[in-house]
């Protein structure tokens, strides 16, 4: 069993990231640049693109996360 901060690493973050990813990609960044500003591998931003948005908000949804609060994060964050 995980702890919260366990949690919050292992299973909020990574859908975080994908979205900021996705939104950086749509602002013409690079996979490169986005996992330099991210500060993780190109690989796993790549594995991030490769699911649909829709897919890492319905990750985030099951936090009981509603969209305009995940976009608003996406927004401050990217």
């Amino acid at each position: 069993m995980y702890t919260f901060c366990e949690t919050i690493a292992e299973d909020l973050l990574p859908p975080i990231r994908a979205l900021v990813a996705h939104r950086l990609r749509e602002k013409g960044y690079s996979q490169t640049q986005i996992s330099n500003f991210l500060g993780k591998t190109q690989p796993l931003i790549s594995h991030y693109l490769s699911n649909s948005r829709e897919y890492w908000v319905s990750k985030l949804k099951s936090f009981g996360l509603d969209l305009e609060v995940i976009e608003s994060y996406v927004d401050t964050l990217s």
